[in-house]
């Protein structure tokens, strides 16, 4: 590869020419980043929706305690 201004530089890729590096890059992608992502999101709105209830109950109790 060239710079701009023409300098010659060296630069590392990794050729995906065959089917199968396309379908090892995809699957790849997918186990290590795209799963563990939503994996992560439904956590967290599990814990969301088990907070939202915990605190509704508490407000009702809240409202309904004679002062």
């Amino acid at each position: 590869a060239t710079y701009v201004d023409g300098t010659p530089v060296s630069r590392c890729e990794t050729p995906i020419e065959k089917a199968w590096h396309k379908a090892y890059t995809v699957v790849t992608t997918l186990l290590f980043f795209i799963l563990p992502l939503f994996m992560i999101l439904l956590l967290y709105t599990k814990v969301y929706m088990k907070l939202l209830i915990l605190f509704r109950r508490e407000q009702e109790k809240s409202l309904t305690y004679p002062r």
